[in-house]
């Protein structure tokens, strides 16, 4: 859905009918005249629902989230692709309910191993493409997922991020495969320990030691040789956990990456000549942008950091931001006009810059 999740209108959205079939399998809310409830009118279902002890609602309102989060078009297709892939046609039985919220919902109750994978697959379509690395020089090969795979790339990431980083262990790999063709192993080493700070489950407030996860992702496509690769971290880390995926996935050593190796499979340039080709990386997220932002105008003005090096970490090419900078700067100039944010001419606290004299 468009908007974030609401109980009140998640209650509003969904068929009676189906609401009724889900808490009658919770074995809640035996006592709602469902007969003579009208569709969206549901205060008396949602006070009812309110007023559901703490650890049963949590478990309800854990399912209805993930179901919202599949009540779109996206969401939709995801599962009847999913389905597909275990000999269901959702399409026909999805076709006679209203909406993609209620869609979801259906295959949530009637198909849940389907809804699940479904949910994982569609979420990694939708996590931040600036974290997502492509490789094109992968073995064209069928991947071993085997358990023991599994476990040997689990093994393999928990030492290296705990060598590098001092957490990883535990790790936990699971394997899926979509559309027949593309395999997604989804990684969940154990992040730093951390400290919950809440309420439990009969609403005292405590303070807890709590250890989460963290998400690293492999979508291999044995056809065209591509591996894609979401994780946090910068060129070196990417680079060494594709090496681990090749090692126990794949049982290959894949070496470093042949950049133009894709580029003349289809024979477009059957003799290629000496072209020459600059690499610019993604950019890599900010916890802070601000304090980050300093750190690098520092590093400019100290000397230990180039513009073109500082443009590059953004992810831009550095030869065409300096073009459009000039640009820009001309078209300011030939109108007149005077930002605070020209350096040329305000100072970083404000003032206006002191012309130099030839």
């Amino acid at each position: 859905m468009a908007n974030d999740y609401a109980p009140r209108q998640f209650l509003r959205q969904v068929q009676n009918a189906l609401l009724r079939e889900y808490f009658a399998h919770r074995h809640v809310l035996g006592e709602v005249d469902w007969d003579n409830l009208k569709e969206t009118e549901i205060e008396a279902l949602y006070e009812k629902w309110r007023d559901l002890p703490e650890l049963v609602r949590k478990g309800i309102e854990s399912d209805f989230r993930s179901i919202h989060a599949m009540g779109v078009p996206e969401g939709t297709r995801a599962l009847i692709e999913e389905g597909r892939f275990h000999q269901l046609e959702l399409a026909r039985d999805l076709d006679r309910l209203d909406g993609h919220l209620n869609k979801a919902f259906w295959v949530f109750f009637h198909h849940n191993q389907v809804f699940d994978v479904a949910a994982r697959l569609h979420r990694a379509d939708h996590l931040s493409g600036r974290y997502w690395r492509k490789r094109k020089d992968i073995p064209k090969k069928q991947p071993d997922v085997s358990p023991e795979a599994l476990q040997e790339l689990a093994n393999a990431i928990a030492a290296y991020y705990w060598e590098t980083q001092g957490r990883g262990s535990p790790c936990r790999a699971e394997a899926y495969l979509r559309a027949g063709r593309y395999h997604y192993v989804f990684v969940y080493p154990k992040d730093y320990s951390d400290t919950f700070i809440g309420y439990d489950d009969n609403g005292r407030f405590e303070r807890r030691p709590q250890n989460p996860a963290f998400e690293v992702i492999y979508v291999y496509d044995p056809e065209d040789g591509a591996l894609e690769l979401y994780v946090r971290g910068d060129k070196k880390l990417v680079s060494d956990l594709q090496e681990l995926f090749g090692r126990a996935i794949l049982h290959e050593e894949l070496g470093e990456e042949t950049r133009d190796a894709v580029a003349f499979t289809a024979g477009v340039i059957p003799e290629p000549g000496p072209f020459k080709a600059e690499w610019t990386p993604p950019g890599f997220g900010s916890v802070d942008p601000y304090k980050d932002s300093l750190a690098t105008l520092n590093r400019i003005r100290t000397g230990t950091l180039t513009v073109r090096q500082a443009i590059a970490e953004q992810g831009y090419d550095p030869d065409a931001q300096l073009e459009q900078i000039a640009e820009i700067n001309r078209l300011l100039d030939e109108k007149g006009i005077v930002l605070d944010s020209d350096p040329r001419r305000v100072t970083q606290s404000g003032t206006q810059q002191k012309e130099l004299t030839p």
